[in-house]
């Protein structure tokens, strides 16, 4: 779960932050280094050997990760996804 930071700037290494990309994709990644004084992040995801090659924006920060999860709620999703496509 995530929950919502009123300083957008205040994160650190290690934290795990959810943002969404200049695209528009809502990412959840762990942040490697603050920038500007927080204003940009460089994250990686957990499970890749290098780091994203484009920055977290402070502004574009959702929330950060609680360390509390529930299990399987993706795959429910999905499947209702998939059933109401088909």
């Amino acid at each position: 779960m995530t929950k919502p930071q009123e300083d957008i700037t205040q994160f650190q290494q290690g934290d795990v932050i959810t943002f969404q990309s200049s695209k528009g994709t809502i990412i959840t990644h762990r942040i490697q280094e603050a920038k500007q004084g927080g204003e940009q992040y460089v994250t990686k995801e957990d499970n890749n050997n290098a780091v994203d090659t484009e920055l977290a924006q402070a502004k574009k920060v959702v929330g950060q990760y609680t360390g509390f999860t529930v299990q399987y709620v993706g795959y429910i999703v999905l499947r209702q996804k998939a059933h109401f496509f088909c």
